[in-house]
């Protein structure tokens, strides 16, 4: 994959720099991290400073979807984010460091570009290079409840006739959901759909029109991972948790409002209290007709 330079030597920058997508890795459904062109552009441009990449020269034949904003590497910038098709198949680099970096911003509507790169990386991987008459992406294959996920479709306009197409969502919860598709505006033969779930679990995704249906692709609904992005305190989050659980929030700022609460708390006393069976007249009475009803069936049979 790499030309005859190969790997010369690792580099890095005290002041970290941004990947910079060429012209063509911007449309590229690898690089895409936002449906809006634009905003998908801003989003490469804020993502975390990457400080360590290798030095490497592609082959000729290389796709480079992304390169250093000043470093060269022979008569070129140099390549970060490349991919050469083999065969039938793929291969495609990522030389740098610190990738781990876009998945633990303190916001998370800025961090879910990590996840949604993971999702185009996964997809580019399982993706056959055969044409498909219908292609479905989805924005992301791990979804926050109650968060919208976006699934768009390519579709041949030989197949669309005058059905529009359908996303069909099963959950293992929430069972079958039918969303009519709509036109995306930008390109003829695109349509999109939104989803939001409500329950956590597995879902699939398939859209279908004309008795023609895509690759099913799945999806996991979970809640927010905030706690992992974010070691501070959360002081509104704790404090909600205290006030539902009948509890109170501290902090060692004002440790004494727990210690009141701790030692203002009531007292309670167990206590044990005995009755007798004759405090329960109807469960005499029962005993004592099923008594009589069975001496009757056993004077009856003889049996007394």
């Amino acid at each position: 994959m790499l030309g005859s330079g190969g790997f010369s030597e690792v580099s890095g920058s005290s002041d970290g720099f941004e990947i910079t997508p060429t012209k063509d890795g911007i449309t590229d459904p690898l690089l895409i991290l936002s449906d809006d062109e634009q905003k998908n552009k801003d989003i490469w441009k804020t993502l975390p400073f990457i400080q360590t990449f290798n030095k490497v020269e592609a082959d000729a034949g290389a796709q480079v979807l992304a390169r250093h904003p000043w470093t060269r590497c022979g008569n070129s910038s140099c390549p970060l984010i490349f991919r050469l098709r083999i065969g039938r198949g793929s291969v495609t680099a990522f030389a740098f460091e610190g990738l781990w970096r876009w998945g633990f911003q303190e916001k998370e509507d800025a961090s879910y570009v990590y996840g949604r790169l993971i999702t185009n990386m996964l997809d580019e991987v399982l993706k056959s290079l055969k044409k498909e008459p219908l292609k479905l992406t989805l924005s992301s294959r791990n979804i926050i409840l109650g968060r919208k996920l976006t699934a768009t479709l390519s579709a041949d306009m030989g197949i669309l006739k005058t059905e529009k197409p359908v996303l069909e969502v099963v959950g293992h919860e929430t069972g079958k959901t039918i969303i009519k598709m709509k036109n995306s505006g930008t390109k003829n033969g695109f349509y999109s759909a939104e989803y939001t779930p409500h329950e956590t679990g597995v879902y699939s995704f398939t859209a279908k029109i004309n008795g023609v249906s895509s690759e099913t692709e799945p999806a996991f609904a979970g809640v927010s991972p905030d706690e992992f992005r974010s070691i501070s305190m959360n002081r509104e989050f704790l404090s909600g948790i205290a006030k539902r659980a009948g509890g109170e929030f501290a902090t060692e700022n004002n440790y004494e409002k727990l210690v009141r609460a701790l030692t203002d708390r009531e007292e309670f006393v167990r206590t044990r209290k005995s009755k007798s069976l004759l405090d329960f007249p109807l469960i005499i009475i029962l005993i004592t007709a099923l008594l009589t009803v069975e001496w009757l069936l056993r004077r009856r049979g003889g049996l007394t």
